[in-house]
């Protein structure tokens, strides 16, 4: 059976018409352990495997998570160099001196080869499984690849924030922290479904563990919102967020934490904008422009009311040639909030579109109340 399922994912075993080998092993009682061993070596010896003793180890993390008696712990595989007690290692944008080497038996150790599996304690978060990790004889180093990653990881989104606005869709970056591996998936599948024609969600980040300073770097670098679940952030990590204009969002209910988001996904949509006609004015007299751009006129309101603050557009032959505000109002030379149909009135005219745009006499302006509709996810 593993056999067929190997081959619907286009591994062939040999034998099996491909030439990936393989040897049968059973942990319960040592089957094929020797034969697998010698298997090992055959392949590594006919690939022509090698590594170099002398270059900085590197590897893999294969497993991480918080022990809550030893902190966290993080489970490595070697793939070269050879690595050290108290060597400083980069994974992405974190990085740590290891306090703690270990081999496969829990035997503490002061090195170990490539080929070897280690479990290290040390590093200041849980490390994302999969990623590769470098290591490097001083902090001064590692925190100058961490950058150095951060930009390459900035260069990134901001490619993909590009791309998502040749589309008009914006794109919400989260970091999600949770407690434990299960709310992580949960809320992992949870936000992912939170698509929409007109915005969007990205995982940019994700672990199980609290937040600490490196999601908020992250977060920084990657324009994007932290969001914890059941999970705790320092005091003084919270107000470095804040001062790097860093969102932080932490709930102990998951639905909570997800209505939380949908509301900053809000937040990125612009609002459809409705207008209501108000008034209209015919421009009886142009008294005045000012250096920047803006006209002393008088003129008498035809219908409706002309408001102070209000847009209104330049309507010339019926048709529309520009658009400004009433900046400033006044009736029979007395600062006014309204004046009413029937009366004539001043107005301090600002031009908006475009902005060199000359009123005359006989243009009508057509005053608007304009009113920001409630944004919707579609």
């Amino acid at each position: 059976r593993v056999k067929t399922q190997l081959a619907e994912k286009e591994v062939l075993l040999e034998g099996w018409g491909g030439n990936v080998p393989f040897q049968a092993i059973s942990a319960l009682n040592g089957q094929g352990i020797p034969e697998i061993l010698e298997l090992i070596l055959l392949v590594a010896d006919m690939e022509e495997l090698k590594a170099d003793t002398s270059a900085p180890a590197e590897g893999v993390i294969i497993e991480s998570h918080t022990n809550p008696q030893r902190g966290i712990v993080a489970t490595l595989i070697i793939t070269n160099g050879i690595l050290r007690s108290g060597d400083f290692i980069v994974i992405e944008s974190i990085y740590g001196k290891i306090k703690s080497l270990e081999d496969f038996q829990g035997k503490a150790i002061k090195e170990a080869t490539f080929s070897s599996p280690v479990l290290i304690l040390g590093l200041p978060s849980v490390a994302p499984l999969g990623e590769k990790f470098i290591a490097v004889s001083d902090k001064k180093e590692a925190e100058k690849l961490v950058q150095e990653n951060l930009v390459k990881i900035s260069e990134k989104e901001s490619g993909a924030s590009q791309e998502s606005e040749s589309t008009d869709k914006p794109i919400l970056n989260i970091i999600l922290k949770a407690d434990v591996a299960g709310s992580e998936e949960a809320l992992n599948n949870m936000i992912s479904n939170l698509n929409f024609t007109n915005v969007a969600t990205k995982i940019v980040k994700s672990g199980a563990s609290d937040i600490d300073e490196s999601d908020i770097k992250f977060a920084d670098a990657t324009k994007a919102i932290v969001c914890g679940f059941k999970v705790k952030i320092p005091s003084s990590l919270r107000m470095q967020a804040e001062n790097l204009g860093v969102k932080v969002i932490t709930e102990d209910i998951i639905y909570n934490l997800v209505d939380t988001i949908k509301e900053e996904l809000k937040s990125l949509v612009k609002p459809e904008i409705e207008r209501v006609l108000i008034g209209k004015l015919n421009v009886l007299a142009v008294f005045k422009q000012l250096p920047n751009g803006d006209q002393i006129i008088g003129g008498k309101v035809t219908s409706g009311i002309a408001k102070k603050g209000v847009v209104a557009d330049i309507i010339k032959d019926s048709g529309k040639i520009g658009k400004g505000k009433i900046t400033r109002l006044q009736q029979d030379k007395v600062e006014s909030p309204e004046v009413v149909q029937g009366r004539e009135c001043g107005i301090l005219f600002t031009p908006l579109e475009p902005k060199d745009i000359k009123i005359q006499i006989g243009f009508t302006l057509e005053f608007y109340e304009e009113k920001a509709l409630p944004v919707e996810l579609k």
